[in-house]
């Protein structure tokens, strides 16, 4: 015998991803974000734990928060607390970053 179901809720599960560029590895092999922080026009090295690859996006399963900016090229030229600020991108997800040189 075989069953098939479908089980709805009404809460909707959310997940947060990022595009696999996005993601870099400190010295200690650590998964990590460079996180732009707009009061502070500066980006922030922080560590993430990766979930499941879909494609070309990672889920974030913890260390990111809904909204935050991420940069997603570039991250060999950062380091942690370097200035930087938004550039308009094709995307249609949001901005790129650009150092604050």
């Amino acid at each position: 015998m075989v069953v098939e179901a479908s089980i709805e809720t009404p809460n909707k599960a959310t997940q947060l991803t990022v595009p696999v560029s996005a993601i870099v590895h400190d010295a200690e092999g650590a998964t990590q974000l460079f996180i732009y922080a707009s009061n502070e026009q500066r980006v922030h090295a922080r560590r993430i734990t990766p979930g499941a690859i879909a494609g070309s996006e990672v889920e974030v399963t913890s260390g990111l928060a809904a909204g935050e900016l991420v940069v997603i090229g570039g991250q060999q030229q950062l380091r942690e607390g370097m200035p930087a600020r938004p550039m308009p991108t094709s995307h249609a997800q949001g901005s790129a970053l650009g150092s604050g040189r």
